[in-house]
């Protein structure tokens, strides 16, 4: 109830309080939650361009928004004559024109709660400042409502998944049009039902359990593939609760022990985000040709000069802590220096505190999720420092700490007590306060950021 309440009103507030398209990217993901409203799922082509067919007045409106006066120059503000500009311009489907953007190559699932209020906006004539605002609605409702189940299945480490949610990169990543949140609430969820899973709550895994494992990992294939592999986290759940399987051809039949069952369960589940995956990077390559030339020369190099990566990687450890933690806007908004480590400190605190009896990990079941969360850490460093795109993998040629997010809850679990803590009981009355604070830092922050002078 504490993530609810605030995750509404501090998230219904961001979305008011950021001026339209300054979210990171954010008129990327416009135009493609847009092309998805007028279900244009594929991008085309346009020499060396992708992009799709649109109505000039979104990027008419992107213009008036004072989009490139306000990124990276703290000291611009975002006024009322601006507002009003950007009110003005209708949409006029009918006249169009090609709009090129990177997004395009994107699969569509993290696009899904922004495009739907966006298509009912087109069909009802909204404008399309109106339109970006519904999109950042249902961006924003579509991820508490995920945020909240991962918090109500979790057997423990809720006041963790309350925190992590709740740092000011995720919600105001949530508050914007940007094609994350479904990737990180997803992400929470998956963990959430690994937990549960393994919990003394369940006695045996059900159908029901796979068939959710196997639609979280679908939307995340579709969403940021490179995320899929949080499904090795299905290894948490031990052998003993998995039933024997019976196997029928004709009068003969094998039983299948419980071991072998979770085995044949876990292909089946890596099967899924493999054969998404697959299939959009061959409907994207019968638009755009993606080539494996130079990325295997690169990934060469990286292999070949570990030490040189690694040299490479370290410097950037401060800037990825503190964007993952909160560089709101383009990436031009920091938070007070103090924030940053008071905040990692709460989580780390909660960690530690934050143990249930009805959950037990032991060292060796800790190394799995440490393990999952290196191996994020190392694409995302690896893909950074190759400046490569890859359609529907997580890519960035500057220090982005927001595709960490998904990491932080397994990287958090390497901290899970052995065993329930008599502190326990201090998370419940002192981190709401502490959240009321920081998000109140959050709102202050973002509104002299681009309204007091």
């Amino acid at each position: 109830m504490v993530f609810l309440v605030l995750a509404l009103i501090c998230g219904a507030v961001l979305v008011a309080l950021f001026p339209p398209f300054q979210g990171d990217d954010e008129s990327e993901h416009f135009f493609r939650a847009y092309a998805l409203a007028e279900f244009q799922v594929l991008p085309q082509a346009q020499g060396e361009a992708i992009g799709n067919v649109l109505p000039v007045s979104l990027t008419v409106a992107v213009s008036n928004a004072a989009l490139e006066r306000l990124m990276f120059h703290p000291r611009e503000k975002f006024g009322l004559a601006d507002l009003r500009r950007t009110l003005a311009v209708p949409l006029q489907p009918e006249i169009r024109a090609f709009c090129p953007m990177r997004a395009g190559a994107y699969p569509p699932a993290s696009y899904l709660p922004q495009a739907i209020p966006m298509l009912l906006g087109r069909l009802a004539g909204a404008r399309p400042l109106l339109l970006l605002y519904a999109g950042r609605l249902g961006n924003l409702a579509c991820w508490i409502a995920l945020v909240f189940l991962a918090i109500r299945i979790a057997p423990a480490f809720k006041w963790v998944f309350v925190l992590t949610a709740l740092m000011p990169m995720p919600l105001a990543l949530a508050a914007s049009l940007s094609a994350d949140p479904v990737a990180n609430a997803c992400s929470w969820v998956l963990v959430a039902h690994a937990l549960h899973l393994r919990s003394d709550r369940t006695d045996r895994v059900q159908r029901k359990d796979l068939m959710a494992w196997a639609a979280l990992l679908a939307v995340l294939a579709w969403s940021k593939v490179g995320y899929a592999l949080l499904g090795l986290l299905f290894l948490l759940v031990p052998v003993r609760k998995f039933k024997p399987a019976v196997i029928r051809i004709g009068s003969r039949s094998w039983t299948l022990s419980p071991g072998l069952v979770r085995v044949l369960a876990f292909i089946g589940l890596c099967a899924v985000p493999l054969a998404l995956a697959g299939l959009w990077g061959a409907l994207i390559g019968t638009v755009v040709p993606v080539t494996t030339a130079d990325w295997s020369a690169a990934a060469g190099t990286l292999l070949t000069h570990p030490l040189t990566f690694i040299q490479k990687a370290l410097p950037c450890g401060l800037g990825y802590a503190m964007s993952l933690i909160g560089v709101l806007g383009w990436l031009d908004t920091r938070l007070p220096l103090l924030f940053y480590p008071v905040y990692a400190l709460a989580l780390l605190t909660a960690a530690v505190l934050d143990g249930h009896a009805s959950l037990q990990l032991p060292a060796r079941s800790k190394l799995l999720p440490g393990l999952v969360a290196t191996i994020i850490l190392i694409m995302i460093e690896a893909l950074r420092q190759l400046g490569m795109p890859l359609p529907g993998l997580i890519h960035h040629s500057k220090v982005v700490g927001r595709y960490l997010i998904p990491a932080v809850l397994p990287t958090l679990l390497l901290l899970y007590p052995g065993r329930e803590s008599r502190y326990r009981a201090l998370l419940p009355r002192v981190l709401p306060v502490f959240l009321v604070g920081a998000l109140g830092v959050t709102l202050w922050r973002v509104l002299a950021r681009y309204y007091l002078p």
